[in-house]
């Protein structure tokens, strides 16, 4: 009977040293792997990393002290000690994520049809009315928004990091005919800083990498404002559509951003059949099962559809969250006329 148990024990104790071993190996990869991309790495993440490798080789030591367990207890052992440690690690970076991202995000979209367009047999086109909102930790000098007529990517690169720019957008048309200085085509109704309008400073026409472009300036108050700050701007804009089946409506996370909201309205004058949420091309910092919430409706009678979308974990730079649109193929205007057409 001694004997049996000896052997039990000695069958946690390899169990328990594997386990550790992985652990300990595993995380002295990750610590060389850290050190070889120091110079790329801001020193407040280098630390939190650093921290959480050093938390797994204590926690794979620490294993070694529960040999005697049995099996089933070694294995919950090692799973605990490690939850423990990661949690340890993981809440001051939590906290430095909170300090420094972007936080309550909140997009509503509006989709619905431009009747000048429409009635001039301009039919290409839709209207998107855009809200947006969101939770800074500090303001920049003034807050500014551009838009651009062309068909060419990455047109506006050079605005991308300019945190002074909340709104970025490349319009996109048949041959570029429409003009920018039209504010049918775009405009901006406004930016609200807790509430409080901030003043159109000026509005100007310019190119930018070769396509005309249309910028405005909103002035900060300048009386201090109190925290949280919370910016919201509304603005709406012409998308070309065609006469495409499926119709693609992207949006961008431009810096880290910690609860989001995404919502989308159809007019049922435009005939789409049924929207999808796309979430592949959103990357969770902390993924977790359930964190993303995602829903389709329809209005009974009113035919007005919508979507929406909520991520309440950290998404990362670079993530898009993208509502695909189905309708049956339009059919184009006999006579297509041209009333907004650039000016040359």
């Amino acid at each position: 009977m001694k004997h049996l148990e000896k052997q039990i024990i000695r069958q946690n104790q390899i169990i328990t040293m594997q386990l550790s071993a992985g652990v300990f190996l595993s995380a002295i990869l990750l610590f060389v792997a850290l050190l070889a991309l120091r110079s790329k790495i801001e020193a407040d993440w280098f630390a939190l990393l650093s921290n959480l490798i050093f938390s797994l080789i204590g926690a794979a030591i620490a294993t070694i002290v529960f040999s005697w367990a049995t099996k089933r207890e070694a294995v919950d052992t090692t799973l605990s000690i490690l939850n423990s440690a990661l949690a340890n690690t993981f809440a001051p970076m939590r906290s430095y994520i909170s300090e420094t991202a972007r936080r309550n995000d909140r997009y509503d979209c509006q989709l619905t049809k431009p009747k000048f367009m429409f009635d001039e047999g301009y039919d290409e086109y839709v209207y998107q009315v855009i809200s947006r909102s969101w939770v800074v930790s500090e303001l920049p000098v003034d807050f500014r928004c551009i838009f651009a007529v062309e068909n060419r990517d990455k047109i506006l690169v050079d605005y991308f990091d300019d945190d002074r720019y909340v709104v970025n957008y490349k319009i996109e048309s048949r041959d570029c005919e429409l003009d920018v200085r039209d504010d049918r085509v775009c405009n901006v109704h406004g930016i609200w800083i807790n509430g409080q309008a901030l003043e159109l400073q000026s509005k100007k026409f310019l190119t930018v990498n070769g396509a005309d472009a249309k910028e405005y300036i909103f002035a900060l108050p300048s009386q201090p404002l109190i925290e949280p700050l919370t910016i919201t701007f509304a603005f709406h804009v012409l998308k070309w559509v065609s006469y495409d089946s499926r119709v693609y409506l992207p949006s961008q996370v431009f810096q880290l951003t910690e609860d989001i909201e995404y919502r989308l309205f159809v007019d049922p004058s435009l005939e789409f059949r049924d929207i999808i949420v796309d979430t592949t091309e959103i990357s969770e910092l902390f993924p977790a099962k359930g964190a993303i919430v995602t829903n389709v409706f329809k209005v009974p009678e009113s035919g007005v559809m919508g979507a929406l979308i909520m991520i309440r974990g950290p998404v990362q730079e670079g993530s898009a969250i993208r509502f695909e649109l189905h309708r049956d193929p339009p059919k184009a205007s006999s006579e297509f006329r041209r009333p907004h057409a650039k000016k040359r």
